[in-house]
């Protein structure tokens, strides 16, 4: 029989309650680690993870982890650990992730101004992942952006590493992301910052043929 981490990670709803019901610890760690919660986020099985959640799974901290020395220190009110809005992002489980930021089925609230053991922010690592499971025309992904800018989430964080590095501002000119780009623009991202690709967000917007929506914001 699977254990609740086996089946958290295939996404066996059936064996994801059984062993909720049975009474098994939801934030238990395997030898890696990892929470249920974390291996059900990173496989994209939204059900099991809202499950979990609502079993009492803490999904703020899957798995703590320590930052490497080259890393600069946080604010004593950020979370650095590899969480479960981590775990889908970065495996490009945008709806999962949506579900986690605009969840109502705990009391407890998803961390979206966390780090990961990088330093990266949720942002951050949403925007590298992007490219690779979703088009610029994806609702649910360019959502989760919108909802992590709205929550506060530092807009001026380098995107991409370790080069080129461009602003959050110049990745979603890049992707033409146009929704985020005029929402980043009036909260006050730098248009005009030079980064180590030597384009600024606005030559970005440039090449992809819409200036109009830096200029404007």
């Amino acid at each position: 029989m699977a254990t609740l981490h086996e089946a958290a990670a295939k996404g066996d709803l059936a064996a994801v309650q059984m062993w909720i019901a049975r009474g098994e610890d939801v934030n238990a760690r395997n030898s890696e680690g990892k929470a249920p919660i974390l291996l059900a986020a990173a496989g994209g099985h939204g059900q099991c993870v809202l499950a979990l959640m609502t079993a009492g799974a803490d999904f703020n901290r899957a798995f703590t982890s320590v930052p490497p020395s080259s890393v600069q220190p946080l604010s004593s009110t950020t979370t650095v650990a590899t969480t479960t809005l981590e775990g889908a992002l970065s495996t490009g489980q945008f709806a999962v992730a949506l579900s986690l930021l605009k969840g109502t089925t705990t009391a407890a609230a998803v961390d979206p101004l966390c780090h990961d053991k990088h330093g990266r922010t949720m942002l951050t690592l949403a925007l590298e992942n992007f490219p690779s499971y979703c088009s610029s025309s994806s609702p649910v992904a360019t959502e989760v952006i919108t909802e992590l800018v709205n929550r506060g989430v530092a807009l001026d964080e380098y995107v991409s590493d370790p080069w080129p590095q461009r602003s959050t501002l110049g990745e979603c000119c890049k992707l033409m992301l146009w929704g985020p780009v005029k929402l980043l623009c009036s909260k006050g991202a730098d248009a005009s910052r030079v980064f180590s690709d030597g384009l600024t967000p606005l030559h970005w917007a440039c090449l992809s043929g819409a200036p109009e929506y830096v200029l404007e914001a």
